[in-house]
Order: structure tokens, then sequence, then C-alpha cells
């Protein structure tokens, strides 16, 4: 006697299989913001307790978001649109820049390695 639990071979109808997708795609992108800002946290605590001042983070973290955020974010999506949001070669791009002038400034910095599928 054979058993035929969980064969079913129907896939699921179009309209429910790009909801889920869209949902999951929701699900990923607020969990990759959340491991960002917890980041982010954690230097905000590294600068203050290696004796920068309130005042300093503060101006580190505005350069952050008015210089550097706009520049990078320009190298990962030359174009502006989303067409190519997301491209490989564009966010390595913007990660090659950040290493570089960290290194070259003589900050140490992580390595960030390409994510293989």
């Amino acid at each position: 006697m054979k058993c035929m639990y969980g064969q079913r071979k129907r896939a699921l109808p179009s309209d429910v299989r790009t909801a889920a997708i869209q949902v999951a795609h929701e699900i990923m992108a607020q969990q990759c913001e959340q491991v960002v800002r917890r980041s982010w946290n954690e230097m905000l605590v590294a600068m203050h307790q290696a004796g920068l001042s309130p005042r300093t983070i503060r101006r580190v973290s505005e350069t952050l978001d008015t210089v550097v955020l706009p520049y990078v974010d320009d190298l990962r999506n030359p174009d502006g649109s989303l067409k190519n949001a997301g491209n490989a070669q564009h966010i390595r791009d913007g990660d090659i820049w950040v290493q570089e002038y960290l290194t070259g400034h003589g900050i140490p910095c992580y390595e960030i390695g390409e994510v293989s599928d």
C-alpha cells in the first residue's frame, strides 16, 4: 500500500502566489531595516563610549543622512529609477567605494563579500 500524503500537485493560484511573494518581500524589507537600525544604534553607542560627544555624534548622523547615503545610493542606483534597484553590480560599486574610502583614510572596516544565490 502506497502512502499518498502530501502528494498534491496543484499549484497555488497565481493571484495567491503573487500576494504571498509580495508579503514575503515586505517582511524581508522590514527585517533588513531592523538589522540596519540595530547596527547603527550599536555604532552610536560605540562612538559615545569611544569618547565622542553627543554633538559630534549628531553631526556624524546628519552627515550620513545628507551626504554619504545620497552619494552611495546614487552609485547603487545610477538612473534613479527602481528598474535597476538591487542590481548586484551597482550595489557592489557602492560597497567598493565605501571600503576604499575607509581604508584610504586608515579606518579599518568590515569586508563585504558577495552573496551567492
